[in-house]
C-alpha cells in the first residue's frame, strides 16, 4: 500500500512523497465506506451461487456495482473540479500541487468501487486462487509501470499507473466473472 510514497519519494524526492501521500490518503478515504459492505457480501454471493440461483447472482452483483461506481463516479467528478480548492482549504496553498494527482488516484478507486463485487464474487463461487492471480498478475505489470511513469511523467506518471493496473484489474476480473456466468448458464437445463 505504500509503494507510491515510497518510490514517489525515491525518483522524485521527499516533498513528491508527501505529496503523492496526500493524494493516496484522499483516495483510500474514498474507498473505505464500501469496505463495510464486504462481510456482508461474501455471505450472500455464496448462498446464491450454493443455491444456483445465478440469475439473482446476477442481479446482485450488478447492482452493487452500478450503485457504488455511480457514487464513485460522482467523488471523482468532485475530486476532478474541486480537488485544487478542497486541498487548498484544508491544507493550505502548498498542498493544493497534489491535486493532479489526487485525481488520477481518486480515477483509480472509482475503478475500484465499480469492481467492488468481482473478487469477493470470484472467492465465494470457490475462485480464489483466480482472485489471487488476478491481482497478482497485475502487481507485477503495475510495479514496472510506476516506476517507468515516475521516471518520465513525475508525480502525475505515478497516478497514470496506478489507473491503467486498475483498470487492468478490473478487466481482468470482469472477463472471469463472465466465462463463469457463461458456464453456468450452459450448465443449467
Amino acid at each position: 500500500t505504500h509503494i507510491g510514497t515510497l518510490s514517489s519519494g525515491w525518483f522524485l524526492g521527499p516533498s513528491a512523497a508527501a505529496l503523492y501521500r496526500i493524494a493516496r490518503q484522499v483516495a483510500t478515504a474514498i474507498v473505505k465506506p464500501t469496505r463495510l459492505v464486504m462481510p456482508a457480501l461474501y455471505p450472500e454471493l455464496a448462498r446464491l451461487w450454493a443455491a444456483g440461483n445465478t440469475k439473482a447472482l446476477y442481479r446482485l452483483v450488478m447492482q452493487v456495482a452500478l450503485s457504488g461506481g455511480a457514487l464513485a463516479t460522482v467523488l471523482l467528478l468532485v475530486a476532478a473540479f474541486g480537488g485544487r480548492w478542497s486541498l487548498r482549504v484544508a491544507l493550505g496553498d502548498d498542498f493544493a500541487a497534489a491535486a493532479p494527482v489526487m485525481t488520477w488516484l481518486v480515477g483509480s478507486a472509482a475503478i475500484g468501487i465499480w469492481a467492488l463485487p468481482l473478487e469477493p464474487f470470484l472467492i465465494s463461487t470457490g475462485r480464489a486462487v483466480t482472485a489471487f492471480m488476478t491481482r497478482a498478475f497485475v502487481t507485477v505489470l503495475y510495479l514496472p509501470a510506476l516506476f517507468f511513469g515516475l521516471r518520465h511523467y513525475g508525480l502525475l506518471g505515478a497516478g497514470y499507473a496506478t489507473v491503467a493496473a486498475m483498470a487492468l484489474l478490473f478487466l481482468v476480473q470482469v472477463l472471469a466473472v463472465w466465462r463463469i456466468f457463461r458456464a453456468s448458464r450452459q450448465k443449467q437445463p
